[in-house]
């Protein structure tokens, strides 16, 4: 090999084993921010609706005493339950070599993996209702409006405006979506008022029917058809004082029969819920990462306040 190829083979090889470490140390950076990301984007979801609660100081030390037995209880849970899951894990193993061959399950194989199984929901509903108890705990030192405003919290980054006042509390909708929508549909000139009523209406019953679909007789679908083009029409005819000064109710009643679908469904979902599975209160309050948050939190309490920095009033104090 002549020293002039001898050299673009190096530079060659040089140019691979950089790309090559590159992209490792690529791969290596997207593996830990998968993995960090789902955690912050969790934390800061808590941290929103620990914001929206309020809470006082002796909420949040009960609160934080509470979850650490939960994490406790979780943590007894798993190391007692390891070797079970140790079984249960060979059991299903062995049964999915036969079922992904379409191969005659033996009986013993069968029953084995049948019983660990049954012994792996024993040991579940067990954790389960005792978190269960957690949960009733935190329920008494949550305010009425606290324990609604956990349970119209939906998950989020950014919080909407009703998270951030808790005279809101109780309202399934942020009316800010309402008055939105009003808002657009004064600015749509009249010859096209018509053909975007139509597309208004369409979207309305969509939302409706994603929400319970097939639930609404033709005539209650006439009756709320009229009922939004009448709200419509009298939102138009207002003027621009009357419209800001009533586009907070006309919001509401923009939204009101999805908010009473909204409450359709929760009852539904409660009525079938299984009884030792926790509720909202128990997901987003008594979780292994709500802890050193709290734990921030008290630290943070004598300098950061959410409720100084908003200028917001007080919930009452929980009930001793």
């Amino acid at each position: 090999m002549s020293g002039k190829r001898w050299r673009v083979s190096v530079f060659l090889w040089a140019v691979a084993a950089t790309c090559a470490v590159a992209l490792s140390a690529a791969t290596e950076e997207f593996g830990r921010f998968e993995s960090r990301v789902p955690m912050l984007r969790a934390e800061i979801s808590t941290l929103n609706l620990l914001n929206g609660l309020y809470l006082t100081g002796d909420q949040m030390t009960t609160l934080l005493a509470i979850a650490r037995r939960a994490n406790a209880e979780r943590d007894r849970a798993r190391i007692e339950n390891a070797p079970l899951q140790r079984e249960m894990e060979q059991a299903f193993l062995e049964l999915r070599s036969y079922v992904l061959k379409g191969e005659a399950i033996p009986e013993d194989v069968k029953v084995r993996a049948q019983e660990l199984n049954e012994q792996g929901k024993v040991a579940l509903e067990d954790v389960q209702r005792k978190l269960k108890e957690l949960e009733s705990e935190v329920e008494l030192i949550l305010t009425d409006s606290q324990k609604k405003v956990v349970e119209d919290f939906k998950p989020c980054l950014v919080p909407p405006k009703s998270l951030g006042n808790p005279s809101r509390a109780g309202q399934a909708r942020d009316p800010a979506r309402g008055e939105a929508a009003l808002e657009r549909i004064r600015q749509i000139p009249p010859r096209r008022l018509e053909f975007a009523m139509a597309r208004i209406l369409a979207k309305h019953f969509e939302a409706l029917d994603k929400h319970m679909p097939g639930t609404l007789t033709p005539e209650e679908r006439q009756a709320e058809e009229q009922r939004i083009v009448a709200l419509i029409r009298k939102a138009r005819a207002m003027t621009d004082e009357e419209f800001a000064l009533n586009k907070a109710d006309l919001g509401n009643e923009l939204t009101r029969t999805l908010d009473r679908r909204d409450a359709e469904v929760k009852e539904f979902q409660a009525r079938f819920r299984e009884p030792e599975s926790l509720g909202k209160i128990g997901r987003f309050l008594a979780t292994p990462e709500i802890v050193p948050l709290l734990e921030e939190r008290i630290k943070l309490a004598k300098t950061f306040s959410p409720r100084q920095r908003r200028g917001l009033p007080e919930l009452p104090e929980a009930a001793q």
